[in-house]
């Protein structure tokens, strides 16, 4: 009977502290419509941007949200692609690893954790906002159809805006009408065609065929961002992790130092350049301080840097004024 009690009393509990589902924990943090696909690969997250008014802070904090929710729900999980669909039709895809994500990481940190990209041909060639309720023609300054696309509402196969695709893109998948790129592709400048994705590595985001760097990050000589790996000629191999390209499309960041920067090194050749000169330079540093000094001394001896008594003769210093032998003034 006891035991009966005790089970009862703990129900409750445990109904309490059941976790919600995943799908519902993406709506609660703003993402709706979730549709979550696992491989032995990676976690993909289809969903929905609920907030009509698209602003960057509340975006990311919902994309922030759905990473932690999903770390939560697979510990294990290290590669999680979230594919989003925003207000204006466009979807943006979020990836990385769950555990890089933090729920008070600002705009810059987020960037660096996150690898971003366009699926649809991005906001830059798509002016919008374009109603719900409006088409091409209604509105052509901001319902523009895509590159490839002409403006034809009356045909059965124009989409939401009114426009239909006459040119077959390359390396795209459709869904629900839009065209896709395939998974490490991304739309070249022109919008037309899907391109190989570059290696943007430190969360650039890969559009256009380029990388964009997020703010405090330089591009690279070789397109990306960030630093390249430096090995010098005679250091021996390169360190294995070093500018080795990542499994996402990505490039790891050189090794790191205790300071946070990237420790790229010297060339054995400039430290011995270096020792060189500074032993080349001390016997004509000693040279030149001895031809000062030489040349102080000649000089105050050639005006004659000397005080004598005008009464008795007797050599005094420059400070008397007083002749200590013949007990007399001198001027």
């Amino acid at each position: 009977m006891r035991a009966l009690l005790i089970l009862v009393l703990l129900l409750p509990v445990a109904a309490r502290a059941a976790p919600l589902p995943l799908e519902q924990t993406l709506g609660k943090a703003g993402l709706s419509e979730a549709l979550i696909e696992e491989t032995e690969e990676r976690i993909l997250v289809r969903c929905a941007y609920a907030d009509g008014h698209l602003d960057e802070p509340p975006l990311r904090r919902a994309l922030v949200a759905a990473m932690l929710a999903i770390r939560e729900a697979h510990d294990s999980a290290t590669r999680v692609a979230i594919d989003v669909t925003l207000p204006d039709g466009q979807v943006m895809q979020v990836a990385g690893d769950p555990h890089l994500f933090r729920a008070d990481m600002d705009e810059i940190r987020f960037l660096r954790s996150a690898h971003i990209r366009f699926r649809t041909r991005g906001p830059t060639l798509t002016p919008g906002p374009c109603g719900p309720k409006t088409t091409c023609k209604g509105d052509p300054e901001h319902c523009v159809c895509e590159p490839g696309s002409l403006c034809e509402p009356e045909d059965d196969k124009a989409d939401g805006t009114g426009c239909i695709s006459v040119r077959a893109s390359q390396n795209t998948e459709v869904r629900a009408g839009q065209s896709l790129c395939q998974p490490g592709h991304t739309w070249d400048s022109k919008g037309f065609d899907c391109v190989p994705e570059p290696s943007c590595a430190e969360g650039g985001l890969a559009h256009g065929g380029s990388c964009v760097c997020p703010p405090g990050v330089e591009q690279n000589s070789a397109g990306g961002c960030g630093l390249l790996a430096v090995v010098a000629p005679d250091a021996g191999p390169a360190h294995l992790d070093a500018g080795v390209p990542s499994t996402d499309g990505g490039a790891s960041s050189p090794p790191a130092t205790a300071t946070g920067t990237a420790d790229t090194g010297f060339a054995r050749w400039v430290w011995q350049a270096m020792a060189g000169g500074v032993v080349l330079s001390a016997p004509i540093a000693l040279f030149l301080l001895g031809s000062i000094l030489g040349s102080l001394r000649s000089r105050r001896s050639r005006i004659g840097l000397r005080k004598y008594c005008i009464h008795c003769g007797r050599t005094l210093a420059m400070e008397d004024t007083r002749c200590r032998k013949c007990k007399t003034e001198q001027p």
